[in-house]
């Protein structure tokens, strides 16, 4: 029988891509795992019921002329005497967090948020409504050193920070790297035989997907070209307006050549051909 959990996590989501690293939870650290149904963007969820301590997935609604979340039937969880520490995710958004972070403090419990961190620096209203937050966490768990350097700056304890790097199935990954063997799918695609530099994620405007354009155009003003594949489904961006990202993706193609397709953002493949040859 299953000895009784001390440690809670609370997630908005059970994404896909988190399967590897919530399963070596579940096993190592036995962990009990509530899950809210839906975020704003689509994504492929997990099957949760491999997860031995998989407790529910509560309903993620909406609130407060729908500007917050609030995780249904989550709260009561607080005073489960068994539960001692608590991984929330680190969405300000969602008010039932706040409120968990705030009860942790008055019973004594210890409370991690595991987020992206902070890109930059808050305006004072984006402190107001973020650091509170923040500061009520025991620790913050975050994907990586970039990151983990970012919030130091800013002013939070380095001994209060643990990076976990990505969520991605790193020994699936090489299992599968291992077993590659060369062909030339990229060169009778491209119909080149320059570098395919390949893009893997959601396609945001936060990736800055158009930095990778822009050092490609540096590059080949220095005479070396390659090729650009993005993977990804669009999740943010609005194809019926033009954005920063879909203009300069766009000038980067020859609009004479009509062998050369423009993206489409909404497609899972973007593709950015380089037709010049190497001198």
């Amino acid at each position: 029988m299953r000895k009784q959990n001390s440690t809670c996590c609370i997630f908005n989501l059970a994404p896909h891509y988190r399967a590897s690293i919530y399963t070596l939870m579940d096993k190592e650290l036995g962990c009990d795992f509530y899950f809210g149904d839906k975020v704003e963007s689509l994504m492929k969820i997990m099957d949760v019921s491999a997860l031995k301590g998989y407790k529910k997935t509560v309903e993620n609604k909406r609130i407060l002329f729908k500007r917050f979340w609030w995780q249904k039937g989550v709260l009561h969880l607080v005073f489960k005497k068994q539960y001692k520490h608590f991984i929330l995710t680190g969405d300000t958004g969602i008010l039932s967090s706040w409120l968990i972070l705030m009860l942790c403090i008055i019973l004594r419990k210890k409370t991690y948020i595991w987020m992206h961190g902070l890109q930059s620096e808050p305006s004072w209203k984006g402190k107001v409504l973020t650091y509170p937050f923040y500061w009520m966490a025991d620790k913050f768990l975050l994907y990586g050193e970039n990151a983990k350097r970012k919030m130091v700056e800013l002013g939070f304890p380095e001994n209060k920070i643990e990076c976990i790097y990505n969520s991605l199935d790193y020994d699936q990954q090489l299992s599968i790297r291992e077993t590659l063997q060369k062909n030339k799918v990229y060169v009778d695609f491209f119909k080149n035989d320059f570098p395919t530099v390949i893009y893997i994620g959601r396609i945001q405007k936060v990736k800055k997907i158009d930095m990778l354009f822009e050092a490609v155009k540096v590059l080949e003003e220095r005479n070396v070209f390659c090729n650009i594949m993005l993977v990804g489904e669009n999740t943010e961006i609005d194809t019926q307006k033009r954005t920063d990202l879909m203009t300069f993706i766009v000038n980067n193609f020859d609009k004479d050549d009509k062998k050369i397709e423009y993206p489409n953002l909404n497609k899972s493949f973007t593709l950015w051909k380089n037709k010049k040859k190497i001198k």
